[in-house]
């Protein structure tokens, strides 16, 4: 990937790192993102504390290699144009 794509993360003042791996940050919309230190964005949520444990539970997954046993197709279309 070219260079002037690639975006750095900086940590913020008040920025709290958690697990020494991601941050929660609140939207101007009052929502709560986690970042990971890398500056990949995660989960998006309707509180800090539940943005924190699903960025764990998800973390935890991606390490174990059980994510993919979490996540299926709800719906799919077999329509045509």
């Amino acid at each position: 990937m070219p260079d002037q794509l690639q975006s750095t993360f900086q940590l913020r003042d008040d920025d709290v790192v958690i697990d020494d791996c991601f941050v929660i940050r609140e939207s101007r919309f009052g929502l709560f993102n986690s970042i990971t230190l890398q500056g990949r964005r995660m989960l998006t949520g309707g509180t800090y504390e539940g943005v924190e444990t699903m960025t764990r539970w998800h973390l935890k997954c991606e390490q174990e290699g059980t994510l993919d046993q979490y996540s299926r197709v709800i719906e799919t279309s077999s329509y045509k144009l």
